[in-house]
């Protein structure tokens, strides 16, 4: 089992930037404790919770991908696929938007009203408010912690601390994703299979946007790829999140920090997950390279002379590599 970088969200900000960045330069992932707000036990009690609902229920919360009637495309439930590599079914929540913001029809279809699973006679009411309930409260914690990883990254950076606010706040794609890796009831594909016959649950894969937090609820079966080559085993330990960057951000920093591949491996029996994506807002302007200190601390690029791109549109293509959406998702 690899030992991570721990970066403690109470600890001074100036010494957990040094550590943020170092980690990000050479590891490209790190362990993150004591995030504010943040119920491990509550998050694992909805994952479940949800997934343990009846294949009615779910079907009437999937994504338009797989469901012809379902007004949602890119919040919702998704199902497993049998012929992929990466098996496992998921269910994704963002931002709560209200009924008039004009991002849900210009920003469409990554602005949407989240949908939620509804209860059934003689289903327990309760249950039903509590999953919503959950998922709220836990979407502001880890998206607060993100946001306050950014200003540490920023620190460490040498850039203004609210360097990053501005693509997040207000706006936001952000997402959270509560996951199940079911058993497979059979023989798994045959390019699922590694060489040493170690057999895959996600392939091997590097995230496309900015931020991802990870718990695993202490379970093994997550790996990262050293920079040898070898994979190595990893898992948030009771109350903690495992944090690593995306490829946008890498190529932002020209490559200064890393966007690490990683996989999950099939370990045997029912696992669960919860990843939070860190996203900016659709219309938010991304600096291509970011206006970092050279060696002797002078700025490469002044920030009145950068150069920008628009999230969305670079999001919606690359989405296109994962297999939950693919190239005909939009």
């Amino acid at each position: 089992m690899a030992s991570l970088p721990v970066v403690d969200l109470s600890c001074d900000d100036r010494k957990a930037s040094s550590k943020v960045v170092e980690a990000m330069q050479t590891v490209g992932f790190v362990l993150l404790e004591n995030v504010p707000h943040f119920d491990e036990k509550l998050v694992f009690n909805a994952t479940e919770w949800f997934f343990n609902l009846s294949d009615e229920t779910k079907f009437c919360v999937t994504r338009k991908k797989w469901n012809k009637r379902a007004k949602s495309v890119y919040r919702g439930y998704f199902p497993v696929d049998d012929t992929s590599i990466s098996y496992k079914e998921g269910y994704e929540f963002g931002p709560e938007i209200s009924a008039d913001n004009p991002e849900l029809v210009t920003a469409s279809p990554f602005i949407e009203h989240n949908v939620w699973p509804e209860r059934k006679e003689g289903e327990d009411e309760e249950a039903f408010v509590i999953f919503k309930q959950t998922i709220r409260s836990q979407y502001k914690a880890v998206f607060d912690a993100s946001v306050n990883f950014m200003r540490l990254l920023a620190l460490g950076l040498g850039l203004k601390e609210n360097f990053f606010d501005h693509l997040f706040i207000p706006n936001t794609l952000s997402t959270l994703r509560l996951l199940c890796y079911p058993p497979r009831p059979g023989p798994p594909p045959a390019d699922a299979v590694c060489d040493d016959g170690t057999v895959l649950y996600c392939n091997d894969h590097a995230d496309v946007g900015i931020m991802t937090m990870v718990t695993t609820f202490n379970k093994p079966g997550l790996q990262i790829k050293s920079p040898d080559g070898n994979w190595l085993d990893i898992q948030s330990p009771p109350g903690s999140v495992i944090v690593n960057l995306g490829e946008m951000l890498s190529e932002m920093s020209g490559n200064n920090i890393k966007a690490t591949h990683h996989r999950v491996v099939d370990t045997g029996g029912m696992r669960h997950s919860c990843a939070f994506f860190l996203e900016p807002g659709y219309f938010a302007r991304m600096p291509r390279s970011l206006p970092l200190p050279d060696q002797q601390g002078e700025r490469k690029k002044s920030e009145d002379k950068m150069e920008f791109f628009e999230f969305g549109p670079l999001l919606r293509e690359r989405l296109k590599r994962n297999t939950e959406f693919g190239d005909d998702w939009i």
